[in-house]
């Protein structure tokens, strides 16, 4: 009966444990066990869950003990609920939360962290304390720009772009939870010269002047700067999934993204030019060349004066004079084309955007025909 006790108490531990991520959720009884008699540095939170600060905090501490993880059996980051547990709480003269103690291991005995609340302050103290060095995680490439109080007007207020920025705190929970999706819209927009996606944290002693600036008191606050009325930014207001960031660029930008970075079925056409092709496709199908030169030669001024992409309507007028000379059958045929290599998904992102407007301005050649056929 001892030994199935043992175990079972064993294996709740563990799993408790466990449940908790890398960061270890101490009790009144695993506190003796893993901190005074565990072998090994343990920091420990004291913390109260209707505490605010605490709140702030559990995403800083949580990734302080994933960068320590692989340091496992040199090194614990754990917690306590000190107003749950206040006689653990009462011991070390806990009268406030949060509150973060050293122990080492062996004792008793505790130092208190007295530095700022956040992962560098927290990692230098471990590694000042203990020599231990967590493991650098793998950088992963961003295409979100960091901006510092440096950098803010040449980036945002002198950019020909229209600038998205999120203003972040390094402890602001909120703003770890839209990080991943922040990143995913900064990659779907890395290839429009019209749009930037940046971030400055304005916990950073390099970026501290510009936020109140700009009103921002809570974080995540977030702002457009807007092409040609950078003095006037927008509170961007709405839900931070990566649709709803995409949805929102593009209504200010003018610009045809879908959220996994492709262009969506809009992006490139030009509607004076559009309503041209429609009647082109129509004369060419019907014979009547004289007409469809007409047309040519007036799409040819349009294009001239259009205010879109020269690419764009530059292959305009490609496709009018390929249609022109191989028939309606070369729409079909080139946009089956387009569309088989856009599916096998290996081109180089720029490339796929350029066949993507390039399959766009065929289907509205021949939309626009079958539309017109449709009304006869």
């Amino acid at each position: 009966m001892r030994v199935l006790g043992f175990t079972t108490v064993v294996l709740a531990l563990v799993a408790f444990v466990c449940a908790a991520g890398n960061v270890i959720e101490l009790t009144d009884k695993t506190f003796q066990s893993l901190v005074l008699k565990g072998g090994k540095p343990t920091l420990v939170e004291f913390y109260a869950t209707w505490c605010g600060h605490c709140k702030n905090l559990a995403p800083v501490f949580e990734e302080l003990a994933d960068n320590f993880s692989s340091k496992k059996d040199q090194i614990q980051i754990a917690k306590i609920d000190g107003d749950k547990y206040r006689s653990v709480a009462k011991k070390y003269d806990i009268k406030g939360f949060p509150m973060l103690k050293l122990f080492d291991g062996k004792s008793a005995e505790a130092e208190d962290y007295v530095g700022g609340r956040n992962l560098e302050g927290f990692t230098q103290f471990i590694v000042d304390k203990t020599g231990i060095t967590p493991k650098k995680p793998k950088a992963v490439p961003s295409d979100v720009v960091m901006l510092k109080d440096t950098t803010f007007e040449d980036v945002v207020l002198k950019s020909d772009a229209g600038v998205l920025v999120a203003f972040t705190a390094s402890w602001c929970g909120h703003c770890k939870k839209m990080a991943p999706a922040y990143e995913t819209l900064a990659n779907v927009f890395k290839n429009d010269k019209d749009v930037v996606i940046a971030k400055m944290d304005a916990t950073d002693p390099a970026s501290k002047q510009t936020p109140p600036q700009y009103g921002v008191g809570s974080y995540p606050t977030i702002k457009w700067f807007a092409k040609g009325a950078k003095d006037a930014p927008v509170e961007y207001e709405q839900g931070r999934s990566v649709e709803d960031f995409v949805a929102y660029v593009n209504q200010q930008a003018g610009t045809h993204r879908r959220p996994d970075g492709s262009l969506d079925a809009s992006a490139g056409l030009i509607p004076k030019l559009d309503a041209l092709a429609a009647k082109f496709v129509e004369a060419v199908r019907e014979g009547a060349l004289d007409d469809a030169h007409a047309i040519l030669t007036d799409a040819k001024v349009a294009a001239g004066l259009t205010t879109a992409g020269v690419k764009e309507a530059e292959y305009y007028i490609k496709v009018f004079e390929k249609v022109l000379a191989d028939g309606e059958g070369y729409l079909v045929k080139e946009s089956l084309r387009l569309g088989s290599i856009l599916k096998k998904g290996t081109l180089a992102k720029a490339k796929a955007d350029d066949f993507a407007v390039r399959k766009n301005i065929l289907m509205a050649f021949r939309d626009g025909a079958q539309r017109i056929r449709d009304e006869l």
